[in-house]
C-alpha cells in the first residue's frame, strides 16, 4: 500500500498502520510528507487511492505531517506512529 502511496506525484513519503475502527474491527490510516509546495488533502488522496487499489486496502483516515519518526538509519517506526494514535 505504502508503495502505490509513494506513486502519486505529491507525495514524498508515506506509512500506513492499523487503527481501530467499531464496524470493521480496524481500519487503514496513512501517514504523508506531502511534497514542497503540494496542495494534496485528505479527500484528495482517497479519491486518488480509491482509483488505485482494492477499495478494502484504501486508508479510511489521512494524517498529513512534516517528518516521519525513524531510527538514525532511516528505517521507520510503526510502533512510535501507534503509541501517537493510542494517546
Amino acid at each position: 500500500m505504502e508503495l502505490l502511496l509513494n506513486t502519486h506525484d505529491q507525495v514524498v513519503q508515506s506509512a500506513v498502520i492499523g487503527v481501530k475502527y467499531p464496524v470493521k474491527g480496524e481500519v487503514a490510516k496513512a501517514y504523508i510528507i506531502r511534497a514542497k509546495g503540494s496542495d494534496l488533502d485528505e479527500q484528495g488522496l482517497i479519491t486518488w487511492a480509491k482509483e488505485h487499489m482494492s477499495s478494502y486496502k484504501c486508508p479510511k483516515y489521512v494524517e498529513f505531517r512534516e517528518a516521519l519518526p525513524t531510527l538514525a538509519t532511516g528505517k521507520l517506526l510503526r510502533r512510535k506512529l501507534k503509541e501517537d494514535q493510542d494517546a
